[in-house]
């Protein structure tokens, strides 16, 4: 969803939250959500950057318990 509104995306650390990589959606408006573009440009920026999923399992585990 950010890669399709947003024209800049923050990717952060946890606590404290500082920004660990800043990245420039550059990609003409009005975008496609479902659009070969974005989904390219999702595939390429977790293939360069893995860790920014790492933490994620654990961390929707733990809002299902809550």
């Amino acid at each position: 969803e950010a890669l399709a509104l947003a024209d800049r995306i923050c990717f952060l650390s946890p606590s404290p939250g500082r920004v660990v990589l800043e990245y420039t959606v550059d990609l003409p408006r009005p975008r496609d959500p479902s659009g070969a573009q974005l989904e390219q440009l999702h595939a390429q920026l977790l293939a360069r950057h893995p860790e920014l999923l790492a933490g994620l399992p654990a961390l929707r585990a733990e809002a299902a318990h809550d």
